[in-house]
């Protein structure tokens, strides 16, 4: 125990940020009967600075990301982006992607340079994220079946028939699991804070959305500058047109 705790410790100088050897470092120190060391252990893990903490946009696609990106990055946050795809009808504000994203699951050393920074990553890829970091996760809420009318219209996939109901039902089924699945891993992760923010509270009452967003990146944020980023006229694909 000695020694696996030494070796912890050795990791942590060199990567605060690591939370597995943190809480391997507390277990060992309440084996030992130290629990002062564990609590203290403990408490330096909740006092993180921000500058080593990832901003994570998340949700299905087409579930208000690159709105909340536009918000965070108006109120003053940092993007972690490369401007690769550009605005176009289906957001014509802007994605906020950064194409390294995209490959996470093979490499996720990028992320050493998102510290202190918002990055957009979709539902799907948030268990690849690395876990020496430190995550805030904003998680974006929409009805699902907006979701899938949305990626319809992106798509052009509507006709007067509209898209295929099998197709529909496979997506939904799989967005289902996506969601499950984002849900267990921040559940097993204390390295990981999570809100969500449901997508048509953000429209109906941005104010308070963005306060509580605001809230969880440590309140140095401007609510009022993300709140005047959101733009209603955006919400074109509501529940009751998008199941029809």
């Amino acid at each position: 125990y000695e020694e696996a705790l030494q070796a912890f410790t050795v990791c942590l100088r060199m990567s605060p940020g690591t939370e597995r050897a943190r809480r391997r470092s507390v277990t060992i120190l309440e084996l030992l009967g130290r629990p002062e060391e564990a609590a203290e252990l403990t408490s330096a893990a909740q006092a993180v600075p921000d500058e080593e903490v990832i901003t994570i946009v998340s949700g299905l696609p087409r579930s208000g990301t690159s709105m909340m990106m536009q918000a965070l990055v108006a109120g003053g946050a940092k993007p972690f982006t490369d401007d690769k795809r550009a605005p176009d009808e289906s957001n014509p504000k802007g994605y906020f992607e950064h194409a390294a994203v995209k490959g996470l699951a093979k490499d996720g050393r990028f992320l050493a340079l998102a510290k202190g920074h918002v990055v957009k990553v979709v539902a799907p890829l948030l268990p690849m994220l690395p876990p020496r970091f430190r995550y805030r996760v904003v998680f974006m809420d929409r009805d699902i079946h907006e979701v899938l009318g949305s990626q319809d219209r992106m798509l052009g996939r509507r006709s007067k028939k509209g898209p295929k109901e099998a197709f529909r039902m496979g997506l939904h089924d799989a967005y289902q699991k996506q969601l499950a699945k984002a849900e267990a891993w921040q559940a097993k992760h204390p390295n990981v804070e999570m809100i969500h923010v449901p997508y048509a509270n953000v429209i109906s009452d941005p104010v308070a959305e963005m306060h509580r967003v605001n809230e969880l990146l440590g309140g140095k944020l401007d609510p009022e500058a993300m709140v005047a980023a959101v733009d209603p006229d955006l919400y074109r694909t509501r529940g009751a047109e998008s199941s029809n």
